[in-house]
């Protein structure tokens, strides 16, 4: 359930830009036995240190009573998000992922009356829509403060560009830098070799040093973000007043990317977006500008493997750079501080490859019908699951958050209310 809950592990340094990583203690010494330890950062083939050993989480079985929280299957004793206490036996062998025991902690993606499907990016989606909870884990992409600071010389992706903006170049550690989109890797998933995908959906977290001035009294800032969507490019912004009201410097500031473009929004107008990229405050403003081709200057800024670019603006003041397409004035030295990259965990279905030995998992939408009931051939014990599922009225849709890796409704389809014991929580966490 990494990077949720962890078995067993150590906290493991990288010889070279320092940063941790939690990993299950058994996966890292196969992958130190195998040499497959290149860390998931920046690159090191060097084995990292261990610096501390740390033992399973502890779950709390909590009180499994009805809830109404208003959600589409509210009657449900179990929501969309929850972690909870299975009872299940599922097999396995030498060479699958397979899950001895009876009890496991998965989580609940969707419930009574609701309707599991795949896209096609092979994405699990709910009701036809991608998951989004509270709580959706977060993977971390990259840490700039383990590559020396913003606009470090040679070691930051975050790279200078025209009119102040600041852009995040990702790159393959495992492709000798190729420039690439951002990947599903796991920083926990340390040898476990597999086909990694796109992640469908970022978030740039930071702060603002409590302390900092722009130097310009009579005058106030806004932060700009610009995402790429796919179809384009899409902006938001955070105003000075907007950062006062939350607390100036007692909060991290975080911009998530849009999954989509809102279809009714016209170009160039302002609309709400559900997120909410900064705590006890309602959502922020989204620019949506019109959608541009590749050789337009202001789409060129961002790509897929330039998904986000960050600047800092200001308004009232008659010193400072100029935008010379908007006229705005820009200040391009502004450094934030803690930045760093994240990806939603995303539910999918796919195929992995565990040190090399092959546990392939079938893609389930071109299962014919009459062989939905077969068994597994490489996994024992497990059936073969035909998509969509539409979930019975004492049913859930269970997954985990290690993906790639995880065993659970997408292999065994859905399991009965009377199989899972309750809700979990993870000891010393609310």
């Amino acid at each position: 359930m990494n990077p949720t809950l962890w078995a067993a592990s150590v906290r493991v340094r990288c010889v070279d830009c320092q940063i941790e990583s939690r990993v299950d203690r058994s996966i890292w010494q196969r992958a130190v036995a195998a040499g497959q330890t290149v860390c998931w950062h920046c690159g090191s083939k060097q084995a990292g240190t261990i610096t501390e050993e740390l033992p399973p989480d502890v779950v709390r079985l909590l009180a499994s009573a009805g809830r109404d929280r208003n959600t589409p299957w509210h009657g449900a004793k179990y929501q969309s998000g929850d972690l909870v206490l299975v009872r299940k036996t599922l097999g396995g062998s030498e060479d699958g992922p397979g899950v001895g025991g009876d009890m496991h902690v998965k989580r609940v993606l969707a419930g009574p009356g609701q309707t599991v499907s795949v896209d096609d990016s092979r994405l699990l989606l709910v009701d036809g829509m991608r998951p989004d909870f509270p709580g959706l884990p977060k993977v971390l992409v990259d840490s700039d403060s383990h590559r020396g600071g913003l606009h470090a010389e040679g070691d930051s992706r975050w790279q200078r560009a025209a009119n102040g903006w600041t852009v995040y170049q990702h790159v393959s550690v495992y492709r000798a830098g190729r420039p690439i989109p951002v990947m599903d890797d796991y920083p926990g998933n340390v040898g476990l070799a597999r086909r990694l995908r796109p992640a469908r959906r970022l978030s740039l977290v930071f702060s603002v040093p409590s302390n900092w001035s722009h130097g310009n009294a009579e005058g106030s800032w806004n932060l700009q973000c610009r995402w790429w969507t796919g179809r384009g490019f899409v902006e938001q912004s955070l105003t000075e007043n907007q950062w006062n009201a939350v607390g100036r410097g007692k909060s991290a500031i975080r911009f998530r990317q849009p999954i989509t473009l809102p279809n009714a929004a016209p170009a160039g107008r302002s609309v709400t977006t559900g997120d909410r990229p900064l705590p006890s405050t309602s959502a922020l403003r989204t620019s949506l500008p019109s959608i541009s081709s590749s050789s337009d200057a202001k789409a060129s800024l961002v790509s897929p493997s330039r998904p986000v670019a960050l600047r800092l603006t200001f308004s009232g003041v008659k010193s400072g750079e100029v935008d010379s397409d908007s006229g705005a004035r820009v200040f391009p030295d502004f450094r934030p501080d803690a930045l760093r990259l994240e990806r939603d965990v995303q539910y999918a279905v796919g195929a992995v490859n565990v040190l090399g030995r092959s546990a392939a998992m079938t893609d389930p939408r071109v299962i014919p019908t009459e062989d939905q009931e077969k068994m597994h051939p490489q996994q024992d014990g497990l059936r073969l699951v035909v998509y969509p599922v539409e979930l019975g009225s004492a049913e859930y849709f269970i997954v985990g958050d290690n993906v790639p890796f995880s065993v659970d409704s997408r292999h065994f389809g859905p399991v009965e209310e009377k199989e899972v014991l309750g809700r979990v929580s993870k000891e010393g966490v609310k």
